[in-house]
């Protein structure tokens, strides 16, 4: 079992790598997978230390709307997107 301070060490450059999301070329979508295996492990070893599982299972719950909700998000948009180009499309026909 690991402390409270390794835990917080873990959280917190995984909260940094998480937060290099934004890199290009790919980069920042691997920082951000492994901020979140780290700040995982560090809430793991929080909920071990205090006792709680709740603080654990809430924070899988956390990590998988960010996952599910971009992919989510980004899937309504597209029928929106195509919505508008043919309405574009339309107008520049009548004119």
């Amino acid at each position: 079992m690991a402390s409270l301070s390794q835990a917080k060490t873990l959280g917190g450059v995984g909260g940094i790598l998480a937060l290099l999301f934004w890199l290009p070329a790919h980069v920042g979508v691997v920082f951000l997978i492994v901020g979140l295996v780290l700040m995982l492990f560090a809430v793991k070893n929080i909920a071990d230390t205090v006792g709680d599982e709740a603080i654990f299972s809430n924070m899988i719950y956390s990590v998988v709307l960010a996952i599910i909700g971009p992919i989510i998000a980004t899937g309504s948009c597209s029928p929106l997107r195509r919505h508008s180009s043919v309405l574009s499309a339309v107008s520049h026909q009548e004119q």
